[in-house]
Formats: C-alpha cells, sequence, structure tokens
C-alpha cells in the first residue's frame, strides 16, 4: 500500500461528507455564495482532519490503539490500527496534524475576520487538539463531537456569511445531536467486552420492563434498596409486609 493511501485512510475521510453537508446546508439557510461553501468546506474539513491524525497519535501513545485488545477496525476505517501495524508513524501523524491545521489557518485568511468566524475557528482547533486526552477519557467524548463535528461546524460556516440567528443556532444543536449519537454508534465495538454493555444492557432491560407494566415504577422503589424514599432493601422482599406498609397499602396489578 502507497504512503498516499496509508495517510488518506489514516484521515478518516468517511467524516469529510458529513461535516461539509453540515457547511453546506448552514451556508445556504444564511443566504450564502458557493465561495462561502467551499471556503467553509476547505477550512471545517482540515479542522475534522488535524483531529483525526492527533487521534491516530495519541491514541497510540496512550496505549488504547494496539495490535491485539485495542480499539476495533471498523467496516468503515481501520485507521486505529495503522501506527499498531507498523504502517504509520507517531511523526509521521504528527506532521500531518500540523500541516492540516496550517492549510485551515491559511484558508481562514481568505474569509471575512469576525468574532464568530473567529472564535468558531478557535473552538473547533481547540477540540481537535484536546479530543483525545481531555474529553475522551473523561468519557464526555459525544460533547466534543456536538460541538466540533455538529455546532461548531454549522455556525462557523453560518457566520462567514452573517451573524448567527435562532434559525443558525437551533440548526447546529439539531446536527450536534446528531453527531453526539453518531460517535456513540462508532465506540459500541470498542466497548461490548466492559462493563458499559452491561450497564447499557441492563438500562434497556428496565426501559422495558417501565413500559410494560403500569404498576412496575412504584414496585421498582418497593423491591430496590432506596434508603432516602422510603424503599425496601432486597432482604425485606422476603419478609411478610407490616401493616401500614406503603407497599403493602397498594397491591400489584399485573
Amino acid at each position: 500500500m502507497s504512503k498516499a493511501r496509508i495517510y488518506f485512510a489514516a484521515a478518516r475521510p468517511f467524516a469529510w461528507p458529513w461535516v461539509i453537508v453540515n457547511a453546506g446546508v448552514a451556508v445556504a439557510l444564511a443566504h450564502g455564495t458557493l465561495y462561502d461553501f467551499l471556503m467553509a468546506s476547505l477550512i471545517v474539513v482540515a479542522i475534522v482532519t488535524v483531529s483525526h491524525y492527533v487521534n491516530n497519535w495519541r491514541d497510540y501513545v496512550r496505549g488504547v490503539d494496539k495490535p491485539v485488545g485495542g480499539s476495533t477496525a471498523k467496516n468503515y476505517t481501520a485507521a486505529s490500527q495503522l501506527i499498531p501495524s507498523g504502517l504509520m508513524t507517531v511523526g509521521e501523524n504528527k506532521a500531518l496534524a500540523l500541516a492540516s491545521q496550517a492549510i485551515g489557518t491559511v484558508a481562514l485568511l481568505f474569509v471575512p475576520h469576525t468574532p464568530w468566524t473567529i472564535g468558531f475557528f478557535l473552538l473547533g482547533t481547540f477540540l481537535a487538539w484536546t479530543y483525545t486526552d481531555f474529553f475522551k477519557p473523561r468519557g464526555i467524548g459525544e460533547v466534543a463531537l456536538f460541538l466540533g463535528h455538529g455546532f461548531g461546524t454549522a455556525l462557523f460556516a453560518y457566520s462567514l456569511v452573517r451573524p448567527p440567528t435562532l434559525t443558525a443556532v437551533s440548526f447546529g444543536v439539531l446536527v450536534g445531536l446528531w453527531a453526539a449519537f453518531m460517535l456513540t454508534l462508532d465506540q459500541y465495538p470498542d466497548v461490548k467486552a466492559s462493563d458499559l454493555e452491561r450497564r447499557v444492557k441492563s438500562l434497556a432491560s428496565l426501559a422495558r420492563w417501565l413500559a410494560a407494566e403500569p404498576w412496575a415504577v412504584r414496585d421498582w422503589g418497593c423491591h430496590n434498596d432506596i434508603r432516602g424514599s422510603g424503599g425496601h432493601s432486597a432482604a425485606s422482599l422476603a419478609a411478610p409486609h407490616k401493616p401500614g406498609d406503603r407497599c403493602a397499602a397498594a397491591p400489584h396489578t399485573p
């Protein structure tokens, strides 16, 4: 495989159409021009690519990406395995991240400079360089994706044409929530064997139970150890209810 193809794969280009569409719709909502769309797309793609090269490099250094037992290669990207497999080096990812940042910064020189455009550009840059070491380890990667791929991308593109309006903010929130949800789906294969899967399955089972049984909410309080709300411990389930007991007072309705 050529170096160019490896570098292209490491950039995770599957995300480019996503942010380009977000930027395009935002520019259209602002009644911008083709030039506005092209420049917005170039800048947001450059900054998103920065985040991907930084993620490749930092996940490897932190021990998240490794040949065995690390992040899972997915059908749409195997970028997490490029450094562990020896196809790329940490230094190459550092250099490519800096080059992508330079492209985005130079492109910024050719668009209107307002507090909005500069502010959202700096927000995107901050998220790109801190996602892997700050947001991801704390389990709040969805916050970064909401702000970066969705909300920030939309508001940056819109602000190239005019100051953000309620319409722009609403669109940004919509695509931001979608971005956060997509990250959750993307990360699921990496946590299937972890405690997270058990917790998610438990919550899903509880949700189905609550939906199926109208009396379940009351009984869940009675049958679980909720000391602060008058519930009972599991041991008390085997004991007969005393007269006047809150849970005994309301019979079950199967």
